[in-house]
């Protein structure tokens, strides 16, 4: 059969892959210069570096297996993480292992203990089912109490989620507390993180040459601009370079751009894809000529700092990786637009200008911090980051296969409770392969 796959992320990529192998004539189209969809590269001391922060878990091993099947299993490192909370009172607090609660001051004894509790057993003893209809701040409140919720989880879940964080379900941080808990090492509860050393572009420039080993057609530089969704298998992929038809079609994309380019799906399902939101994400990358503090992965508290994370790549990675420049991300997830000025502001405004005004709140960090240990500013911005998951988003998770005969959806919207990553999307490739079920050719 001929088969069309649109986008060339990791789903997009497994999916053209696992159907090459079937004997079908393949074709994928994306509308960027590379493989790789959002783990995308900027180079930094001629090391390329994700644009939106990656790392992988431990138990990943969808993306372990990839890694090892595409011949680049040597890149890939595992190394010991730190974590941390800077609180409101911009007093950094170490959060890496269940030990440090103990020493988390800002809250009460009993509320440390519950709060632990809830964190090492919740995954254990809960079904993620029986919490898609709960909000979050409801069950925070009620197994770990108002002073955790205030003082820990609401601040994050604002910079995470924003104006819609009262309706995301609970079923999303119990899939969190469950991710975090299965890479821990155990012997010494602290957390262990994979990177590939010279980065993930590396997998993907593999994966893309084993799709060309495998007869796949790379339609790179290629922007889909139409599809047409005919009657008895027959749908056609309008690009700048003309019109082709094929048997299936699978769409990896954002489903609000598949809305938008497919012809000929029912109204009504129309209607409900057209519905999932998305939320955005800035990164800044920043390049230092110094540390500016010696935690990997700091979850900002402070409800006055603009960005949630500030993530220092360059203690997790060697600076010799990145030709001796320290590397750090500062990174905020928004609503979309109609939600708030602010985050109309923050999907409207410019980058360059966000991204100065978040260096000015450094200090907040590290108050010897002084812009001039800044050699270079990268800020990204895009408006498919993840999408908007609220209560009973389990219930309305869409199937892969679409009304429409031949034409399939396989995107990141499909992935749930889990977070979107590469280890879920290539988990998500391979059911979406099962789901179709096509003999092999």
């Amino acid at each position: 059969m001929r088969i069309a796959v649109l986008g060339a992320g990791v789903t997009g990529g497994v999916i053209a892959r696992e159907l090459a192998s079937k004997g079908h004539e393949v074709v994928v189209y994306e509308a960027s210069s590379e493989v790789g969809g959002l783990v995308a590269s900027h180079e930094v001391g001629g090391t390329p570096l994700e644009i939106f922060y990656h790392h992988i878990f431990t138990h990943e091993h969808y993306v372990r297996d990839l890694i090892d099947d595409l011949g680049v299993g040597d890149k890939l490192e595992w190394l010991p993480s730190s974590v941390g909370i800077l609180d409101a009172d911009d007093h950094i607090w170490p959060f890496t292992s269940p030990r440090d609660l103990l020493t988390f001051g800002r809250i009460p004894v009993f509320d440390r203990l519950r709060m632990g509790v809830t964190s090492l057993l919740a995954p254990h003893l809960s079904d993620w089912r029986k919490l898609d209809d709960v909000p979050i701040e409801d069950w925070v409140r009620k197994l770990m109490g108002k002073r955790v919720l205030d003082e820990v989880w609401d601040p994050m879940l604002q910079v995470k989620w924003g104006e819609v964080r009262e309706e995301v379900p609970a079923a999303w941080l119990w899939a969190r507390l469950s991710q975090r808990q299965r890479s821990r090492d155990k012997k010494d509860m602290g957390e262990l993180l994979g990177y590939m050393r010279g980065g993930f572009k590396q997998l993907y420039t593999a994966l893309g040459d084993d799709l060309t080993r495998r007869g796949v057609k790379l339609m790179l530089n290629t922007p889909v601009r139409r599809l047409v969704c005919g009657s008895g298998g027959s749908h056609s992929i309008e690009t700048a370079a003309g019109t082709e038809t094929y048997d299936h079609v699978v769409s990896t994309l954002p489903v609000p751009v598949f809305a938008r380019l497919a012809d000929g799906l029912p109204e009504a399902y129309r209607r409900r894809v057209e519905s999932i939101e998305y939320m955005s994400v800035i990164c800044v990358i920043l390049t230092l000529d110094r540390q500016v503090n010696p935690v990997y992965w700091l979850n900002v508290a402070d409800r006055t700092i603009p960005f949630g994370a500030f993530i220092e790549h360059t203690n997790l990675l060697p600076t010799s990786d990145y030709g001796g420049h320290h590397v750090a991300y500062m990174g905020r997830y928004f609503a979309p637009p109609h939600y708030s000025d602010e985050a109309a502001a923050l999907a409207t405004g410019d980058l360059d200008e966000i991204a100065e005004q978040w260096l000015g709140h450094l200090v907040k960090i590290n108050p010897e911090f002084d812009r001039s240990w800044v050699t270079s500013v990268a800020p990204f911005r895009t408006f498919y980051g993840a999408p908007v998951v609220k209560v009973g988003h389990g219930k309305r998770r869409l199937p892969f296969a679409t009304p429409v005969d031949g034409v399939w959806l396989a995107t990141m919207a499909q992935i749930y409770p889990d977070d979107r990553g590469q280890s879920e999307g290539v988990h998500l490739a391979l059911d979406c392969v099962r789901a179709m079920n096509l003999p092999a050719a």
